[in-house]
């Protein structure tokens, strides 16, 4: 076997064994927690670093940004999966920007909230 074989095939099994040892939790989405994208009704900031969005039949969800994104209360938000697929499972499967400034607000969060924390959430921020 060759020397770049060799390397090759164990670099390969020290990928598999971190990848065993990382928790399933951090593999697969917190359950219900998916939203499509074609399916937003409305959108709704509140402050720079949440956004409430209702979609999939009235159903709400929370993305919260990593920092600030600042001029996403003036103007309308661009919502665009990364990899072109109408369902969106995880944060890092979702590009946020502001249409008329570019400004990228990146995703840290997503979750969808029981029907008692949307009912419970403030009119302003209700999407």
């Amino acid at each position: 076997m060759s020397q770049s074989l060799r390397f090759a095939v164990g670099a390969l099994a020290a990928v598999g064994a971190i990848c065993a040892a990382l928790p399933a939790a951090e593999a697969s989405p917190a359950a219900g927690a998916c939203l499509r994208i074609n399916n937003i009704q409305n959108s709704k900031m509140d402050g720079p670093r949440t956004l409430y969005v209702r979609a999939d039949g009235g159903r709400t969800y929370r993305i919260e940004f990593a920092a600030d994104c600042n001029t996403a209360a003036a103007y309308s938000l661009v919502l665009h999966p990364v990899n072109n697929d109408n369902q969106i499972c995880s944060p890092i499967e979702l590009n946020v920007r502001v249409r008329d400034t570019g400004e990228f607000c990146e995703p840290r969060t997503l979750s969808r909230l029981t029907p008692e924390e949307a009912a419970a959430l403030p009119a302003k921020v209700r999407p």
